[in-house]
């Protein structure tokens, strides 16, 4: 290869084509001939401000585990990126780098000095001993993160900065008294009203339907009367728990289970420990004086220089360095001791209190019955898992469902007919009995219908785990598909809604009939008698803002301040049927109170337009920096095809 390199240098074709390159660098300069064919890595690049890939995917992975933890369900970078959440993120940074940049172009910065000041002020940086900022803590942290300590300070910088920039700019604004004003009167804003509920059955009863005019029903209905797709299913179980029941305790077992929980089981003793740190030895021994003879531990400390470490109620395995915490756990309350050469310091203590601790014993009452249903548990489990086995290798060997339960003695069971979510035509559960009265059906997990809806007619499952311990096979006997009910299948539940239906016809034109009456001029107690009503009460100064819900529904609440004064309204309420009721007054409450609720108002609203003019000037920074987004790097950065998946449309211009 070499050898037709070598003769191709020599070629008049290559004389020429280098002579061009030298001409082209005469002409463009070296630098630019090859910083142009360098890829510049910049996910966004706003201004002086860059977010470089690296960057980028840490916090990509961030968003996505806390998405992940939300949901409790694994998300794939791929799948991330379908949601969006690329874009997301990019034009969110695109936000902070434009903000940052303008703010730097403005020469409004954080200097080090303040940047170092608010650093040393997290907890997670300083010594637990000391109390101090420890470099070390902060050093480990920032490996741990994956940043370097440039990154953290520049974002913490950027961070005080746009704060005391939004602060200052926004500093004392308050929404107008106006605004706070509009939202109380209309919060405050009241409905006194008389009112009674229409009798359901005044209406009368409807005659019961006959079978041509539930048929008619089904027809008018049948988006509602439609039958999802059913199947029967034949299953086989096994249980763990049911194991449980009849299995019999090994006491050794139990002893030897209890003996390995002991500790965890027992209560530990538990002490309260003030631990001063020293380095002069001299200065100790007069430290230890002062406090055997009452003196505050923390003035002692403070004349050491040093921050008391207090462990309050605490066990022995919580202090940190073993050698103090042997030595505070051989003091009576009230000791001291030191100095004591610790493995992380040199410290003097002080037992201020001893809470014994209580070492259980099976005799101990729960201990026993926990112990061997722990231990019941184990052993079924075990046996649960070599019979799911031994079914799945009898029916590897080529046998059915029906032919691998007949060797093995099980029972199979055929369900009635069940729908995607496991429930019958008429929505009660379909399931395996479980023999208690409060709960006859054990309905199938979700997992096993899914399979089981997946399967062809005649189809099997493999045995599958279920809930923990609970094992499942089906088999698909009978599809039903999606098809209108018929009359015979549901003529209950068709009939219930029919008569229903036309109750509520009935209770309408009864309710408006006594409206009627009552805009005519009768009195709302005479309409309301003879029955056909409940009491007729009155509510004074009902609010929008306690209406719903005490006793009203929001159908009712919506229909009244809709009205005016005077008016009557009939209105059907989910918690209350129909109701007739006229509106006697409309009110706004004492001026005090007004005022006082207005004030009220102002606080949250002032707080929403902060938020919103805080937001206009990031987007102001946006507009004005213009930043540019890579979407194309910024799915190479994070391994994903960047043509697989297509870039959703959004702010930013792509590279």
């Amino acid at each position: 290869m070499f050898a037709h390199i070598r003769a191709f240098a020599k070629s008049p074709f290559a004389v020429g084509l280098i002579g061009l390159l030298l001409i082209s660098f005469a002409v463009f300069g070296i630098s630019d001939v090859f910083r142009n064919q360098m890829v510049k890595d910049a996910v966004v690049q706003a201004g002086s401000r860059t977010v470089k890939s690296a960057e980028f995917k840490q916090a990509f992975d961030t968003n996505r585990k806390r998405y992940e933890q939300q949901s409790g369900q694994t998300i794939t970078a791929e799948q991330a990126v379908a949601s969006g959440l690329d874009k997301q993120l990019a034009n969110s940074m695109a936000d902070n780098q434009s903000f940052a940049e303008l703010l730097t172009r403005l020469d409004v910065k954080a200097s080090p000095k303040l940047i170092a000041s608010e650093l040393a002020k997290i907890p997670t940086f300083h010594d637990p001993i000391s109390g101090r900022f420890d470099k070390k803590a902060y050093t480990d942290w920032l490996q741990q993160q994956g940043i370097t300590a440039e990154m953290l300070e520049t974002e913490f910088g950027d961070n005080i900065a746009q704060t005391h920039f939004i602060s200052g700019l926004l500093a004392g604004m308050q929404a107008p008294r106006l605004y706070g004003a509009i939202g109380a009167t209309y919060n405050r804003e009241g409905r006194t009203f008389t009112w009674f509920q229409v009798n359901p059955a005044a209406g009368g009863a409807p005659p019961e339907p006959t079978d041509a005019q539930l048929n008619a029903y089904i027809k008018a209905n049948a988006a509602r009367f439609t039958r999802p797709e059913m199947r029967e299913l034949t299953v086989v179980h096994y249980s763990a728990a049911d194991i449980a029941k009849a299995l019999p305790i090994n006491p050794a077992d139990v002893q030897k289970r209890f003996d390995f929980e002991k500790d965890a089981l027992s209560t530990p003793e538990k002490r309260t420990v003030i631990q001063i740190p020293v380095k002069d030895a001299a200065k100790a021994g007069d430290a230890v004086a002062r406090l055997r003879q009452g003196e505050d531990p923390n003035a002692v400390a403070k004349s050491l220089g040093a921050q008391p470490a207090v462990y309050t109620d605490s066990p022995k395995s919580a202090i940190a360095d073993r050698k103090v915490a042997d030595a505070a756990f051989a003091l009576k309350e009230g000791e001291v001791a030191g100095p004591i050469a610790g493995s992380l310091a040199t410290a003097i203590i002080k037992v201020t209190k001893v809470t014994p601790g209580h070492a259980v014993t099976l005799a101990d009452p729960g201990v026993r019955e926990r112990i061997e249903g722990e231990v019941r548990k184990d052993v079924s489990t075990e046996k649960v898992y070599e019979l799911v086995q031994k079914y799945q290798d009898t029916r590897a060997g080529g046998g059915t469902l029906a032919e691998v339960s007949k060797k093995l003695g099980l029972t199979p069971v055929t369900l009635a007919a069940a729908d995607k979510e496991g429930k019958s035509l008429t929505g009660q559960p379909v399931g395996l009995a479980s023999g208690d009265p409060k709960q006859p059906v054990i309905p199938l997990p979700p997992k096993t219908l899914e399979a089981a809806f997946a399967l062809p007619l005649g189809g099997e499952t493999d045995m599958e785990e279920g809930a923990s311990g609970e094992y499942y096979a089906v088999r698909a006997d009978k599809v039903l598909p999606q098809a209108p009910v018929t009359l015979a299948e549901a003529k209950a539940a068709v009939m219930n809604a029919y008569i229903r239906e036309e109750l509520i016809k009935r209770a309408t034109a009864k309710a408006n009939e006594l409206a009627a009456r009552i805009r005519k001029g009768e009195a709302i107690a005479t309409v309301a008698g003879g029955g056909v009503g409940g009491p007729v009460r009155t509510t004074p100064d009902l609010h929008r803002s306690d209406g719903e819900g005490k006793p009203f529904g929001r159908e009712f609440v919506g229909a009244l301040f809709a009205a005016k004064k005077g008016e009557v309204v009939t209105v059907f309420d989910q918690q209350l049927g129909f109701i007739v009721a006229k509106l006697d007054d409309i009110g706004f409450g004492p001026t005090v109170e007004l005022a006082r609720a207005a004030e009220t108002q102002r606080q949250p609203l002032s707080q929403a337009i902060l938020r919103d003019l805080s937001e206009a000037v990031r987007l102001a920074a946006r507009d004005q920096i213009k930043p540019k987004v890579d979407d194309k790097l910024a799915r190479s950065a994070l391994g994903v095809d960047p043509d697989a998946i297509p870039v959703p449309a959004a702010g930013g211009a792509a590279q």
